[in-house]
């Protein structure tokens, strides 16, 4: 092959052989350090079993110190069972250790406190005491911060503690985990020292419905040492996670933390209570985490079966729940596990080889510059061929002068090419959509000024006038114009949607950055969001009434709640049709949709800016009216909503009119911050005190 002088790569040969063997030497120097990396790597080991390491001991002095530091209670417990136990006493000895479980329940720190009572018949339930306190960080005066979640009634009353959602009367014996009681239960015989008898369940729900926890019991013993049930504390899979904060491995894209067993002598850890989000994506609803290449000093090893490209660490410390003195149970060493990504773990190596990187850049740019000035009088040419294509109008076909220079004519060439190549691909792309038929265009945009290149759809997703001879390129100024006028009605709740003026039009606008310019896609999406709206009304609106569902009216009613200040005398009013069954009865269930419905078209006479209505379940209707001036206006505007209905009644086939009569509760908004359960609460008590006094009625909660 013959050697061509006067191409640019024979002049720059020789330059580059000596360049890369300067630079080759260079890196080589610095590997030589050695032990960097690994040092690095010793480092970043030792802070991250130190983070974890403080965590779990945070942890551990928690349970330690507080949440099993039960003994007094316990023992106050046992003292109050009566020497003579037969059962019948149940209801009595609950109600006298309640105060003991509310004392028990504030020192210890944790989100519940219990008695169960032993059952040695065919019972289906146990009876017992359960108290939960959903925030124990923050405790109330009185009692109004706790939930009774299981126990008598009379109970709640007599503290003011409401009933949980979840309430039952006792401990069902069928379904669910019963571990946390029958455990301590089972190993009662083997000692009288309730504190060796301890166990530790797993996350589990106490009854249908309800919150995960985990729970401390043990047995509970009389004076004579009959086992006559289990005491305990439970604390709930979100506290402890409050307890396990993420950002203190990683301030970004940090696994964090998880409770899991690590069966002795095994190598997988079984999850017990993850947190977040990111460890779902990780790890998904596996059972058992695989780990390997444990790290005996620092007790690091990876994890292997993550659903991460990168790979993922863990750093694995004992809780230490049971010792010696809880040999009863087999329940594996409980553990918090710190995980981090390794691209996040090993940043610091990384960055010394990003220095080493550095330096290697310095001396290619510094062989740059050396280049630069050598080769000036080479590269006048490419100069001048870079000014020519710069100034070139590349929306037309272009042609370039030849430098006599071999690479640059065919540089050229090859520009011209590419220019001819990419006006014929932005018109094929726009016949590929037009075949496609989806209303889609895509566009090039630099907001430094020059054309914008456009498929032919854009025209018409932005009602722009084409250009003549079917040139696909709009002025910049023009188009950034139209551009942030539709931008200027973004549609809520939806990304990168926009509302075309004021027309019933909606796009969609994705743009992404390349190396200055918006690249981006512009669709019509009208269609989807069409659908979308009805769905959302469908998803809002009862289907019988077309007022709001239980669900859409708690949404709207706990936003006006939020702004009580500005809603001025507000009332939440619960309604029960009366007679409904008899209509269904009499007449069918036509009729008594009939019914149903024409209550509901008076409702919404009411006037809008002043109410949410909606239907609570089949013959139960809500209010919430607001923005009155006083109360005796909110009055008027319910005798009004009755007039409304007495001029409304149903006409039946034989002609006969049937009044529409409802029974109504009215709990009024105070000062004081009511939650809407509260005053959803309120009403409904008021309501049934109308129903139960006469039926027609309306009845205010906490008056006549």
């Amino acid at each position: 092959m013959k050697w061509k002088w006067k191409s640019i790569a024979s002049k720059y040969s020789l330059f580059t052989v000596c360049l890369v063997l300067t630079q080759s030497l260079l890196v080589l120097g610095m590997l030589i350090a050695g032990g960097i990396i690994k040092q690095a790597r010793e480092t970043v080991y030792q802070s991250f079993e130190s983070t974890v390491t403080l965590r779990a001991s945070s942890l551990k002095d928690q349970i330690d110190n507080r949440w099993t530091n039960i003994d007094p209670y316990v023992q106050e417990l046992s003292r109050k069972l009566p020497a003579d136990w037969d059962g019948n006493e149940e209801k009595a000895y609950l109600t006298d250790v309640a105060d003991t479980l509310i004392s028990m329940l504030r020192v210890s720190g944790t989100t519940g406190t219990f008695v169960i009572l032993h059952e040695t018949g065919e019972a289906k339930s146990h009876a017992g005491l359960y108290i939960r306190d959903y925030d124990p960080e923050t405790n109330s005066t009185d009692n109004s911060d706790l939930y009774q979640v299981l126990g008598p009634a009379d109970i709640s009353r007599k503290y003011q503690i409401p009933l949980d959602s979840v309430w039952h009367y006792g401990l069902s014996q069928e379904g669910g985990s019963q571990d946390f009681y029958r455990m301590p239960i089972s190993a009662a015989g083997q000692s009288l020292d309730y504190r060796a008898l301890g166990y530790w369940s797993e996350p589990f729900s106490i009854t249908p419905g309800d919150v995960p926890v985990i729970t401390y019991t043990v047995p509970l013993f009389d004076q004579g040492g009959e086992v006559r049930g289990v005491v305990g504390v439970e604390v709930s899979e979100e506290y402890i996670k409050k307890l396990l904060p993420a950002n203190e491995l990683a301030t970004q894209d940090s696994p964090g933390y998880m409770i899991a067993v690590y069966p002795e002598g095994e190598n997988y850890l079984i999850p017990l209570i993850r947190k977040g989000e990111y460890q779902k994506r990780l790890f998904g609803n596996v059972d058992r985490l695989e780990v390997k290449g444990e790290d005996g000093k620092y007790s690091i090893c990876q994890v292997e079966n993550a659903n991460s490209r990168g790979e993922i660490y863990a750093c694995i410390k004992s809780l230490d729940l049971y010792n010696a003195k809880n040999m009863p149970y087999d329940s594996g060493n409980w553990v918090v596990v710190g995980l981090m990504k390794g691209d996040t773990l090993f940043s610091f190596p990384y960055t010394i080889l990003r220095i080493f990187l550095f330096a290697l850049l310095v001396s290619l740019v510094l062989g740059a510059i050396a280049a630069g000035i050598i080769s000036r009088r080479i590269t006048k040419p490419i100069t001048k061929l870079a000014e020519k294509v710069r100034n070139f109008d590349f929306t037309r076909k272009i042609k370039l002068d030849r430098t006599g220079l071999e690479e640059l004519d065919l540089l050229s060439q090859a520009v011209e090419i590419s220019n001819q190549n990419l006006l014929d691909s932005t018109l094929k792309m726009s016949h590929i959509m037009d075949l496609v038929g989806i209303p889609i265009g895509a566009f090039e945009y630099s907001p430094e000024g020059g054309e914008v290149q456009v498929t032919k759809q854009i025209f018409g997703l932005l009602n722009l006038p084409e250009e003549d001879g079917g040139r696909l390129y709009v002025d910049n100024e023009a188009f950034g114009a139209r551009l942030d006028e539709v931008r200027k009605n973004p549609e809520p709740e939806e990304r990168d949607v926009y509302r075309d003026g004021e027309t019933e039009r909606w796009i969609r606008i994705s743009m992404s950055q390349h190396q200055g310019n918006s690249l981006g896609i512009i669709e019509d999406v009208t269609a989807d969001m069409t659908e979308k709206r009805r769905i959302q009304y469908e998803r809002d609106h009862d289907s019988l009434t077309r007022i709001y569902n239980r669900e859409a009216f708690r949404k709207r009613a706990e936003e006006k709640l939020r702004q009580q200040k500005e809603i001025g005398t507000a009332a939440m009013v619960m309604m029960d049709l009366d007679g409904l069954k008899k209509v269904n009865d009499r007449l069918g269930h036509e009729y008594g949709d009939l019914y149903i419905k024409e209550t509901a078209v008076c409702m919404m006479k009411i006037p809008k800016e002043h109410t949410v209505v909606g239907r609570r379940s089949g013959d139960e209707f809500f209010m919430l009216l607001y923005g009155y001036e006083n109360r005796e206006a909110l009055h008027e505007q319910i005798k009004s909503f009755f007039d409304t209905l007495d001029r409304h009644p149903i006409v039946l086939p034989d002609g006969e009119q049937l009044p529409i009569r409802i029974s109504a509760g009215v709990a009024w908004v105070e000062e004081e911050a009511y939650t809407f359960g509260e005053l959803v609460g309120r009403a409904d008590a008021a309501m049934y005190m109308a129903k139960n006094s006469g039926r027609g009625k309306v009845v205010e909660y906490g008056g006549r």
